[in-house]
This record gives C-alpha cells, structure tokens and sequence, in this order.
C-alpha cells in the first residue's frame, strides 16, 4: 500500500470514535471520496432495521434502493449472486435482477458502478455503492484494497452495536431497579404507572412508551391509560383502540404473548395502521397480576 492508502485505513481509528451513527457513515463516504472516488454511498442498517444513510461526491449517475427489508434482503442475495473477489459490478444482467429493488437514472455505462456489502460474522450491517468515475472496473489489488477496508468498516460498526447492546442491557437493568423501588412505595396507581412507562421509555430509547387496559364493558377495545411520549412523532396517537384480529393487541392480551415488529412496512395488512400513528417499529408484551 501506498502512503493513501495507509491514510485511508488509519481514519478508521478516527471514524470508531464518533459517537453519532450518521457522522460516522458520512465520514467513511467522504474518506473515500477522498481516496480517489467519484461519489459512495454508504448505507448502514440500524437497530430499527431503518437504513442510515451518507453520501460523498458528485456523479451523473443517481439510484436508489426499495425501502423495506423484505426487499434489501432481495437486493443482498443478487448482489451476492453477481460477486467476484467480493464486488458486484452493475452489469445488465444484476440490474435487471435488482429491478425494482435498485434503480439507476442515467447512462451506467459510463462509469463502473460498484457494490460491496459490509459483512460481519456472515451477517449483512450494510451496503457501500461506488461510483469509480471509470468505465472499467478496478484492477484486482484496488479490488482487494477496497474489500479490506469494507470488511474493518463493517467489523467497526458491528462492535459498535454490541457495545450498545450491552450498554442498553445495563440501562434496562437499572430501570427494573427503579420500577421495583416505585412499587416498594406503594404510591397510586395512576402516578405509578406514569413514572413505570417514563422510565420504560428512556431505557429502550423508543420514541413512546403506552401502557393499556383492557375495557371491563367491552374486552375487544383497549384504553391508554398512561403514556410518555418523547414528542418526536407528530403523528396523532388515540387514545382507544380496537383490538383487530390476528395483531398484535390481541396476540398481547389474548395469548399472552410479548410481540416485536421489527419493521411495520413488513406486517400484515391489518398491521399497517401503526405506521399511521408515526411508528417504524413496536415491541408490546403482556403484564400478568397475581391472584389471590
């Protein structure tokens, strides 16, 4: 390697120490940018299975990429079907598998258009898309180069979410301290529950937290009876809802069953709803009383 390309790989030192995720795709894209690239777009899938997105460079080419993770898991097995030494280049026969999963405006023939996906532990974090500025591909060594660093790229941001993960683990735990403590104190009911799904919020990182009740009158409707709601979703939220057969309130109060919807544009028809309320996932779980 030359004195760039050490460069390049020793910003990744400085890239691991950026706290915001944005920031940290962003300046890989401008890295190699910098390296000698036209334009990269790098995409990193995060917790919410939500992509985030950083962009560096110009180009006359413009793409994108379906939205929900059903189709980038699509999109992920053509490229993968298309990969040599670890690149996929956009030929006509991988855009014509793509369609519509990835869409280009302009002439691809003009420049080689370059797709790496940022695998961790055989796990896919991510997807860089390059466009080289040249219409043929690169030659084996920038090949290998740039797979390389795509690897200690992806390795970074799979540290990162571990180290999160954790992070959260220890929150969480804290939490269920602070709930058993509110509940030592016998305070009312109404004024438990709020500081219950105050803090439930804060350690999840979630946008809003809900807490329901079944109507005694009329079990198929379900009433919020505390809420702690960040204000980050504009969306008007009810405060009554009927339980729809097969979703999630009802696989929640019904059976007993604590439910994760990873990606809302993903659930059942009846699901989508939700995503009218302003949320891009939910996670909903049962709360047992003890008889007697």
């Amino acid at each position: 390697m030359d004195s760039r390309d050490v460069r390049l790989f020793a910003g990744l030192s400085r890239i691991a120490e950026i706290e915001s995720l944005q920031e940290r795709v962003l300046a890989i894209a401008r890295d190699l940018v910098a390296w000698g690239l036209r334009k990269v777009d790098v995409r990193i899938i995060d917790d919410w299975n939500e992509v985030v997105r950083g962009e560096a460079g110009a180009s006359p080419l413009s793409w994108e990429m379906a939205p929900d993770a059903a189709a980038r898991r699509r999109l992920f097995q053509a490229l993968a079907a298309f990969e040599e030494d670890g690149i996929s280049q956009a030929c006509g026969a991988l855009l014509e598998r793509s369609a519509p999963l990835f869409t280009i405006e302009g002439d691809a023939r003009e420049s080689c258009l370059l797709f790496l996906q940022l695998i961790a532990a055989t796990r896919t974090v991510g997807l860089v898309i390059i466009d080289s500025g040249y219409p043929e591909p690169p030659d084996r060594e920038i090949g290998a180069l740039l797979r390389a660093y795509c690897d200690v790229a992806a390795t970074l941001f799979d540290n990162e979410r571990s180290a999160q993960r954790v992070r959260r683990e220890a929150e969480r735990s804290e939490v269920l301290a602070r709930i058993g403590e509110l509940t030592r104190r016998s305070l009312d009911r109404r004024t438990m529950l709020e500081h219950v799904v105050g803090h439930v919020r804060e350690a999840f990182k979630a946008a809003r937290c809900v807490f329901y009740e079944r109507d005694k009158a009329n079990p198929r409707l379900v009433h919020v009876v505390a809420i702690d709601d960040a204000k980050s979703i504009r969306a008007p939220f009810p405060k009554t809802h009927e339980m729809v057969p097969g979703g999630y309130l009802e696989a929640m109060l019904d059976r007993g069953q604590t439910v994760a919807l990873e990606s809302l544009s993903e659930a059942a028809p009846h699901e989508r709803r939700v995503r009218s309320y302003g949320m891009r996932a939910v996670l909903a779980g049962p709360i047992h009383a003890l008889e007697g």
